[in-house]
């Protein structure tokens, strides 16, 4: 029976070249599967023809050519340049459809961002070609991402790549007229000032130990944090955003906040943290343990910004059909790859221990995003089938259309009047979600939304109804098995996945 120390560090437990042969055929699986696994992944964002969460409003506005809309919305979440991003595509909508294009660039700038998160990774560690390329694939394939199935996230995807590439530019002290404004925009995506932040001080530990330097970066970071606060100032929320993002200090001293963010991480990044484990065992040294705690510090950090307006990620929602808490790690995830390249430089003297570390790493990232995939296009999949149901029913009355779901969690009142507008092309309903008093719900409803852009924004007609119609929704979409799921996503086909009925309409 071999020790681990008999097994990675005895060279005459095997000869060298079967553990090239061995090396080689680990390489070549891992490509199989990171092929297989991206494969997928690019199918379900390009081909799902609707869009989920917020990215619905944005989509609305555009099929009404009613720009005004999101222009307001963003505005009144103190994001003032963010419209003018999906303006950039709202300009072409008339050529190419709106959410291909707004797809097609997410997934563009999420390249671009992985391929930044390679640079990162060979500019702090000592790692081949190979070790960047994988970690910039680790990179992309964290869960956080599939959230991209909804076009709301073309903005974060853009300005992290924003972030990540304007940082890099600052710390080799090229073209800092421009980037400085341009990190400013990327603000944006509030977490972006602390991943800034995070990898000017990386680099003050690994790349910058000159006093100027270090001087440089202070200065930097002064300039970060004072334009960001500056930035909330000039451009506040408000309307019915006014208290949208407000910072309590009391959140960012919440334990219990960091303790769930570590779960969070500790489970999607397992097998990185038991080869962390590992290395500290096998590399008992002072610099070794310096740089796995840093990388951690480097997580909570970037966690800060999320935590301190009470947003945590939920563990329970990587596989989920709904459900959005994935946004609140984009930026800690750069940190969390860092593990990768670090094990690779600690464990240099232990060759099949890494690449045996890689091969878990790789694999157990392929199956959770595989798993993340199939929960959005489980999403999806309900709601392709609801707009098939509706499209062969009667035409609903205008009336409140009050939902009771089963086999598949309640949507937004927004998001079912999307569905909606799909399948009859007007706003003539008013869809609740499984609304206890729908006359008080609808009161209050139109109490606060009394703006015409805000009836356009959710979905409402212009008049309040006078009917409520019940209507019961069932589906098992949410059982079936992977293959099922990708192969009826595939087929773009929506019947036979939704049961619709509907009660007598009755009056308040």
């Amino acid at each position: 029976m071999f020790s681990l120390k008999t097994m990675f560090f005895d060279k005459s437990w095997t000869d060298i070249k079967e553990t090239t042969l061995r090396i080689n055929f680990v390489s070549i699986s891992l490509q199989l599967l990171m092929a297989i696994t991206l494969t997928v992944g690019l199918a379900g964002f390009l081909t799902m023809g609707t869009d989920l969460w917020d990215g619905v409003i944005v989509s609305h506005a555009v099929s009404l050519e009613r720009p005004d809309i999101y222009h307001e919305w963003f505005s009144e979440a103190g994001l003032f340049f963010t419209p003018y991003i999906y303006d950039a595509v709202y300009i072409f909508h008339e050529i190419i459809n709106y959410e291909t294009l707004a797809k097609l660039f997410t997934v563009l700038f999420l390249i671009l961002s992985a391929l930044e998160v390679g640079h990162i990774a060979s500019r702090y560690f000592e790692i081949p070609r190979q070790i960047k390329f994988y970690t910039a694939i680790l990179f992309y394939l964290s869960p956080a991402w599939v959230l991209y199935y909804s076009n709301i996230y073309l903005m974060h995807s853009l300005t992290l790549f924003a972030t990540l590439i304007c940082t890099r530019y600052l710390l080799d002290r090229k073209a800092l007229a421009l980037c400085l404004p341009l990190l400013l925009l990327s603000f944006q995506q509030s977490s972006n000032a602390p991943l800034s932040i995070s990898l000017i001080l990386l680099s003050c530990l690994y790349q910058h130990p000159h006093t100027k330097d270090r001087l440089i970066n202070a200065g930097l970071i002064i300039f970060i944090t004072a334009g960001f606060f500056a930035l909330r100032k000039i451009f506040p929320t408000y309307g019915l955003y006014a208290t949208y993002n407000e910072i309590h200090l009391k959140n960012i001293f919440n334990i219990g906040s960091y303790l769930k963010l570590t779960k969070y991480y500790a489970i999607l990044y397992l097998p990185s943290l038991a080869a962390a484990c590992l290395a500290l065992y096998y590399r008992r040294e002072k610099k070794t343990f310096y740089l796995f705690s840093i990388l951690f510090l480097g997580i909570l950090f970037n966690g800060v910004a999320y935590i301190a307006v009470n947003k945590v990620p939920g563990v329970s929602e990587i596989g989920l059909m709904h459900g959005e808490s994935l946004r609140f790690t984009f930026t800690s995830t750069v940190f969390a790859v860092l593990l990768l390249p670090a094990i690779w430089q600690s464990l240099a003297h232990m060759p099949r221990l890494r690449y045996l570390a890689l091969a878990s790493i790789l694999i157990h990232a392929c199956a959770i995003n595989i798993y993340a995939h199939e929960g959005k296009m489980k999403e999806v999949l309900f709601q392709r089938g609801l707009i098939s149901e509706l499209k062969g029913l009667a035409p609903l009355p205008y009336c409140a259309i009050n939902i009771r779901s089963k086999g598949v969690g309640t949507l937004t009142n927004y998001e079912y009047g999307d569905i909606f507008y799909r399948a009859y092309g007007d706003t003539n309903q008013l869809p609740l979600g499984d609304s206890k008093d729908p006359i008080f719900d609808m009161k209050e409803l139109y109490g606060k939304f009394t703006k015409e852009s805000y009836k356009k924004k959710y979905f409402m007609p212009a008049q309040m109804p006078n009917c409520i119609v019940d209507m019961n929704i069932s589906t098992s979409v949410g059982k079936w098995n992977a293959g099922k799921t990708f192969a009826k996503y595939l087929s773009g086909k929506g019947d036979s996945i939704v049961t619709v009925s509907i009660s007598e309409m009755s009056r308040p």
